[in-house]
């Protein structure tokens, strides 16, 4: 895996942006019920690259908005992949985009 920076992405073209289908608390179970994922992961048309948003530490960053995120950007074939063929545990996101 290997990581890069945003100036990187320059010319890099889109070509989904996904969600992650939450579990219960406390099991194991996916929740069937939702019907709304927020976007965490945009796939990149070169089939490697990845934008991963991930929520802040309240910890260290106690000020910031519940909606805040930090970005990861990294190329990994095996991880782009799987995320793109697992329609079920990775849906198509469709609210949360407009950060």
């Amino acid at each position: 895996m290997e990581y890069l920076g945003v100036h990187q992405l320059t010319g890099f073209k889109i070509k989904t942006i996904k969600g992650r289908r939450p579990t219960q608390y406390g099991s194991n179970k996916l929740v069937r019920r939702k019907k709304e994922f927020e976007a965490e992961y945009i796939l990149f048309t070169d089939k490697k690259t990845v934008l991963q948003f991930e929520e802040q530490d309240y910890y260290t960053h106690h000020d910031c908005s519940g909606t805040a995120r930090e970005i990861q950007i990294f190329q990994c074939k095996d991880m782009w992949k799987r995320i793109f063929e697992n329609e079920w545990e990775y849906p198509t996101a469709d609210t949360g985009i407009c950060w």
